[in-house]
């Protein structure tokens, strides 16, 4: 009957806004580290642009929309890279590399019964994890990969004499942690 379809196409027009709605998160996450980065070097956003990225991958369940999610951060994140780089597909192999996280972090969520902020520690530490592997084994320059970078010309890169630049890094992955658990809903 008429009032079947116009049932079903309401449903459907309210999954694709909830898709995209779930989508902005990583969206805007990706957004906020670009921005954080040269040329726009608006570097205190580096202390919140993964706090979208935490807060997505806490929420969301399916596995299709934590990898979808997952690429479209590292895709608008690794829009950085390419201004550098004469071959954009160099930034594929860090595209791939990235990719890891969704599989670890459904699998976690499905298998681990975590608190909430096990959780985002966890996640955080993942996200490091694959940011370092980014930087060591992408043929990228080492140094560009990971969330530190922005920091380089401020008072924190004073951290990096203690820890390097994953430790620097670590950092600024553990204020997000903390900042997305005390944003969870």
């Amino acid at each position: 009957t008429i009032h079947d379809f116009q049932n079903k196409s309401r449903s459907r027009k309210t999954l694709s806004r909830a898709i995209v709605m779930d989508m902005f998160l990583p969206i805007l996450s990706g957004a906020l580290l670009y921005a954080s980065f040269p040329p726009f070097s608006l570097w205190p956003l580096v202390f919140i642009a993964l706090v979208p990225l935490l807060l997505f991958l806490a929420r969301e369940e399916k596995f299709w929309r934590l990898f979808a999610g997952s690429f479209l951060f590292i895709f608008i994140f690794s829009l950085v890279f390419m201004r550098f780089l004469p071959d954009s597909l160099l930034v594929a192999d860090g595209i791939f590399i990235w990719m890891g996280l969704p599989l670890i972090i459904f699998f976690l969520k499905k298998k681990t019964p975590l608190g909430s902020f096990y959780f985002f520690l966890a996640a955080g530490g993942l996200v490091l994890f694959f940011a370092w592997l980014l930087a060591r084994f992408s043929p990228l320059p080492s140094y560009m990969s990971l969330f530190s970078i922005p920091l380089g010309t401020t008072s924190f890169a004073g951290l990096a004499s203690w820890g390097g630049v994953v430790g620097l890094s670590a950092f600024v992955i553990l204020v997000n942690v903390l900042l997305a658990f005390s944003l969870r809903s």
